[in-house]
């Protein structure tokens, strides 16, 4: 019975563990800005989004009568006639109204387990989230309070180490995904190296077959019973195993 918890928290400490390394770094790191669109952190990860810097293409998100545009690193034009200064814009669907939503060279870059980007122009203000993800998609979000605009961009760029002035590289693992592969390949050795050798070395059948089959036949009992033991616990009530 012993065994058998352990066994079972050791499953819920692996699931955890690979989870968490799949996800992004939640450190509250210390950082430096370089540029309008680079930080390096104090564990030395550099968060460059040199790469994606494009002004005569840059990103773009409709939203109701509006199109959004924006651009790291350099700056780009929002309004006709005007020189380029805007890293966000924001332009009506039939090209009327047009408007700066914050200059490229007001970046203030802060970090907190996630690259946030703030521009500002005039009154309004414009505040980007770079998240780290495998693809690429920036969004507009809401416009709260009034006149501060919050958008999302997705990029393996966002990620420490993700680009460091490359074009970021299409498809690739992540550390909790190759720990998953790992895991599910050494279940399936044995599970399936566990069966050949009953089966054809032992000559057992039927359920025999299965490696340790009183142990998985009675895992689900000892889940039920561990819940049931946890919820006695938080209820403050007897628990009682029958």
């Amino acid at each position: 019975m012993y065994f058998r918890i352990k066994l079972l928290f050791f499953f819920a400490f692996f699931f955890n563990f690979a989870s968490s390394k799949s996800l992004n770094n939640t450190k509250n790191l210390k950082f430096t800005q370089l540029s309008s669109c680079k930080v390096q952190l104090d564990d030395g990860g550099l968060i460059d989004l040199t790469s994606l810097d494009n002004p005569s293409k840059p990103r773009t998100d409709t939203d109701n009568d509006y199109d959004y545009k924006f651009n790291p690193c350099s700056p780009i034009t929002c309004i006709s006639g005007a020189r380029p200064t805007s890293a966000a814009c924001q332009i009506s669907t039939d090209g009327k109204v047009q408007y700066n939503l914050g200059d490229q060279s007001t970046a203030v870059l802060t970090y907190s387990s996630n690259l946030l980007m703030k521009f500002s122009s005039g009154e309004k203000t414009t505040i980007i989230q770079c998240l780290c993800d495998n693809s690429e998609k920036f969004s507009f979000s809401e416009e709260r309070p009034i006149n501060t605009y919050k958008f999302t961009f997705s990029s393996p760029c966002c990620c420490p180490n993700g680009c460091s002035g490359k074009k970021p590289e299409k498809g690739g693992l992540s550390f909790g995904s190759i720990i998953l592969i790992i895991f599910f390949s050494c279940v399936a050795a044995y599970l399936i190296g566990g069966f050949v050798f009953l089966k054809f070395v032992k000559k057992a059948s039927g359920t025999d077959t299965i490696p340790n089959y009183a142990f998985w036949a009675s895992v689900p009992s000892d889940v039920k019973a561990g819940f049931s033991y946890s919820i006695s616990r938080v209820r403050g009530s007897q628990y009682n195993q029958f």
